[in-house]
């Protein structure tokens, strides 16, 4: 959308130079030559850019409505390894994920560390922990979930158990620089709940192990053991 008329601004431009450029016209300015040519350009002009400084002023609320509806929850701001910010705002859409999940830019929304009905963290072996966000979902819906896991796929949509590729993207918007290869340059910030903990991937590595993050450090790491029990936590779209 093009707000600016060009043609007014030049106006005033050229309009303020004339000005500027005879000391004889500035100093007559504005009582004594109110009906000069000129000075009724001028006028014209200021008038344009009035109704030009309100109608912006207008597009500016009408966007900041619009953004406050979308992102109606708390915002966090990270250093991503790119020197970018990247921002994780509070999104409660999907009630398996609880209170305490966070959408990232690329719209994946991760959950809390699953907890047990006293608070404490839950810890299962990685089958159980798949098997715990696969069942999130409604049963007409579970076949295509597993299946892309398995694929080593990210769902279009649903609730699972983080893939790796999902664990080097949160690493980049933590500041790594190299997130695919290294954790180097890795904060853990402020960012999603409980990431300083370690939490299952869905990402097998091996016959008999499994990727896991660390959020305190930034390592991607094969756990040893897929029958570990460990914490975890479900993501959703």
């Amino acid at each position: 959308m093009k707000v600016c008329q060009t043609s007014s601004l030049s106006l005033l431009v050229s309009t303020l130079a004339l000005f500027a450029a005879s000391p004889a016209l500035s100093a007559d300015l504005p009582e004594k030559n109110q009906n000069c040519a000129k000075c009724e350009a001028a006028r014209k002009a200021l008038e344009e850019l009035d109704e030009i400084e309100r109608r912006q002023a207008t597009q500016r609320e009408l966007l900041l409505s619009i953004i406050g509806q979308e992102d109606s929850g708390e915002v966090r701001l990270t250093d991503g390894g790119d020197g970018k910010k990247y921002r994780f705002v509070r999104d409660t859409s999907v009630a398996a994920l609880g209170p305490d999940a966070f959408r990232d830019e690329r719209g994946l929304i991760w959950g809390d560390l699953v907890k047990k009905a006293d608070g404490t963290l839950a810890t299962l072996n990685w089958e159980q922990a798949k098997d715990y966000c696969l069942n999130l979902n409604p049963v007409s819906e579970r076949a295509r979930i597993k299946s892309d896991i398995e694929a080593g796929r990210e769902p279009k949509s649903g609730v699972f158990l983080p893939l790796r590729a999902n664990f080097v993207s949160l690493r980049g918007d933590l500041g790594a620089t190299n997130p695919e290869s290294s954790y180097q340059g890795y904060r853990p910030q402020l960012s999603i709940a409980n990431l300083e903990n370690w939490s299952w991937s869905s990402s097998p590595s091996g016959l008999s192990d499994a990727d896991v993050f660390v959020g305190g450090n930034g390592y991607i790491v094969f756990s040893g053991y897929r029958d570990y029990d460990g914490t975890f936590r479900c993501a959703a779209r």
